[in-house]
């Protein structure tokens, strides 16, 4: 998941997922509590163009109304997974 700070810009961070009915679940440490909640009833997908992202063919971004988080994928085959499943 790509997150974005004044202070320190763009990175890169690790996250684990979990797809409810309700929406995403993100967390740092999968034995801890979520982070926050990333509502898909609603949400747009795009596709991240390669050029954003250092060449990444397999990145996604999921908008909603006032949030936005980025995903990337370590090959098609997962990409392909993930937007069936959202």
């Amino acid at each position: 998941m790509r997150t974005s700070t004044f202070l320190i810009g763009t990175r890169w961070e690790e996250r684990f997922v979990v797809l409810t009915n309700i929406g995403l679940l993100y967390f740092a440490d999968p034995h801890q509590a979520p982070l926050d909640l990333f509502p898909v009833l609603d949400c747009e997908i795009v596709k991240v163009h390669p050029s954003e992202v250092k060449g990444n063919e397999c990145t996604f971004k999921l908008v909603y109304l006032t949030k936005n988080v980025t995903f990337q994928c370590s090959n098609g085959a997962e990409l392909a997974n993930w937007l069936l499943q959202i």
